[in-house]
């Protein structure tokens, strides 16, 4: 009798015996973004907010990442401009641009651009008391004590209450403290001011140089916020002033926060680009975290763009880690080997996706969704591409 010899193999191989089998369909809704290497090169078909609503994932959140020149800004700018002629203003988009990549995009799709300290301003006195102690601390270069917040809230509550207040009005109260002012600290008017030395000068590096144009003046709101499909906020404006750039990442994230749960009750999508510039500071790193957990308490739908995952961790490694677990679709671009490998580790790739990611070409990229990892070849149409690709990925 002939003897059977038995080979083992893995569940990698199975598809050799079943040929004719495909991995499932993504589903009908949404906007098709390219084929689905996976699934025979089927149709890949997505959307942030239908996916959750047909309970595909529990949360609708979003991480790109990849290596720079990619393709990673490209894949969001492919769903949103598809997703936007689809839903038009039924949907309000709200974009953070730190490299002024976004204005194309805005343009084709009707969206308002806004340049902070040019057309956009908050007064932290007005309707935002509480982004002050958190600009004064960027100012000061530290945390404020227990008693610095309590003078600054009170001296502020002071000023607010003359009328339409500014913050060199509450500087030259700092100077110049009243005995009805000190009275309410437990103090006099001499030691207020010998002790507030240090608010007084972060209100005045406030109020002078770049970061003037920010605050000096009355709020502006230029945007209405129930019938615009989109925002685009540039701040490339700031890149090379790392201060100002805190103070407008501060002021952009309080007044978002504010807008995106109050002014309006359509879907909502937020999209971080660069995201490692958020997380350098406290302040916008405990937003961003705030955003992503209660986004669907809200109706919001979030989308953060970075290079790796390491680079989120420098600043903030438990906000990284909350992210990735509030965020279950993601999608990984072309990544160098080390990089790979520490997905590995945190996103759960298996050993044959890790291998892959190095050697994804441009527009090529892996996306974790509905339980599955897909390859996926994003595809655009050439109207498209000068609205969505800044370096030539998908040409």
């Amino acid at each position: 009798m002939p003897r059977f010899v038995w080979q083992q193999t893995t569940s990698r191989h199975a598809g050799v015996l079943h040929p004719g089998q495909q991995a499932p369909a993504t589903g009908p809704a949404g906007v098709i973004l390219g084929r689905d290497l996976s699934a025979a090169g089927a149709p890949f078909v997505w959307d942030l907010f239908d996916s959750h609503t047909a309970g595909v994932v529990p949360v609708p959140n979003l991480l790109i990442c990849g290596a720079g020149g990619h393709g990673k800004s490209a894949v969001a700018k492919l769903w949103l401009h598809r997703a936007g002629i689809l839903h038009g203003d039924h949907r309000l988009v709200c974009v953070i641009d730190p490299k002024g990549e976004w204005a194309p995009l805005a343009t084709r799709l009707g969206w308002h651009t806004l340049t902070p300290g040019v057309d956009t301003r908050i007064n932290p006195l007005g309707e935002h008391p509480g982004l002050l102690p958190t600009l004064v601390a960027i100012a000061a270069g530290r945390d404020l004590d227990v008693t610095e917040h309590r003078t600054l809230t009170h001296l502020a509550a002071a000023v607010s209450g003359t009328g339409h207040a500014t913050l060199d009005m509450l500087r030259r109260r700092f100077v110049n403290p009243t005995v009805r002012d000190a009275a309410g600290l437990d103090t006099t008017p001499a030691e207020l001011r010998d002790r507030t030395r240090p608010l007084c000068d972060a209100l005045a590096r406030l109020t002078t140089g770049t970061a003037a144009g920010l605050f000096a003046a009355a709020t502006t709101d230029p945007v209405d916020w129930d019938t615009t499909p989109g925002v685009v906020i540039d701040v490339s404006g700031l890149l090379t002033d790392p201060f100002t750039r805190r103070l407008a990442l501060a002021m952009v994230t309080t007044w978002l926060h504010h807008t995106l749960t109050t002014r309006t009750r359509r879907p909502r999508c937020v999209v971080v680009d660069e995201a490692w510039l958020l997380l350098a500071d406290t302040h916008t790193a405990d937003w961003l975290h705030a955003t992503w957990r209660l986004g669907r308490q809200f109706g919001i739908g979030n989308i953060l763009i970075t290079h790796a995952l390491a680079d989120l961790a420098t600043h903030h490694p438990g906000v990284t880690t909350a992210l990735l677990h509030t965020t279950p679709t993601r999608v990984f671009l072309h990544q160098n080997t080390d990089r790979a490998h520490e997905l590995a580790d945190t996103a759960g790739l298996t050993a044959a996706d890790t291998a892959l990611l190095h050697h994804l070409p441009p527009g090529h990229a892996l996306w974790q969704y509905g339980g599955r990892t897909r390859h996926v070849h994003h595809l655009a149409h050439p109207d498209e591409t000068h609205l969505i690709d800044t370096n030539t990925a998908f040409r």
